[in-house]
């Protein structure tokens, strides 16, 4: 399996991308503040190894995840334009942060107890029979400060808000949250170990549901 870098793997990417580029648009009410926050789940660019659908090779390039839109977006080094890749073209993503690899896959095929807004990007947590995912996402939270009343909050925002998801033995993933109660509602076979694992509140909520998933698989 061959490896492309620099401007060989941004011009195979370029192919891809939708012919307008990325953008952001603000208001026109001078009381407006503009955006905060940002739908970018890294707000940088960071060194990835990058797997396209259907092909054999891997591509070395600097990206970010728009997980609004689900896309993947890259710089063109040859023009500093910002680009985006729709998550229909990846098999496969795998983020250098500097500490560790982050792996991201996309949920085309795999069956959820909810409906999903579009082909999303998940960063794989544990890998096993029961697939532990994590979906980054952000809310959109509008300007609020025209009529009588109104909280006077003069500019959009991005809120994280990531969802975590876990595979039950029925084969679906599951939405949880982090805690005792709910993964308990989903394995009552396991209170035991799902009991012992949350007695401490110093660990980190994700690194003690991989622990938990480590005990009983």
């Amino acid at each position: 399996m061959g490896v492309r870098v620099g401007m060989t793997s941004e011009q195979n990417l370029q192919a891809l991308t939708d012919p307008s580029l990325y953008s952001t648009i603000s208001g026109f009410d001078d009381r407006y503040q503009g955006v905060r926050g940002s739908p970018r789940m890294l707000d940088t660019l960071l060194p990835s190894t990058v797997k396209l659908k259907g092909e054999p090779e891997l591509f070395e390039v600097k990206i970010d995840i728009d997980v609004v839109r689900n896309t993947m977006l890259f710089v063109l080094s040859s023009s500093g334009d910002l680009l985006e890749v729709a998550s229909s073209w990846i098999e496969e993503l795998i983020i250098h942060d500097g500490e560790r690899d982050l792996l991201f896959r996309t949920t085309d095929g795999l069956k959820f107890d909810r409906e999903l807004r579009g082909n999303r990007f998940y960063q794989v947590l544990y890998e096993g029979p029961h697939l532990f995912i994590k979906i980054p996402d952000r809310d959109f939270l509008e300007a609020s400060f025209t009529g009588l009343y109104n909280p006077d909050k003069r500019y959009d925002e991005y809120v994280p808000n990531d969802k975590y998801y876990l595979m039950g033995s029925d084969s679906i993933l599951h939405r949880v949250q982090l805690n005792r109660k709910s993964l308990s509602r989903l394995f009552p076979s396991w209170s035991k170990q799902i009991n012992s694992v949350f007695r401490e509140n110093s660990e980190d909520p994700e690194q003690q549901v991989i622990r938990l998933l480590e005990e009983v698989q």
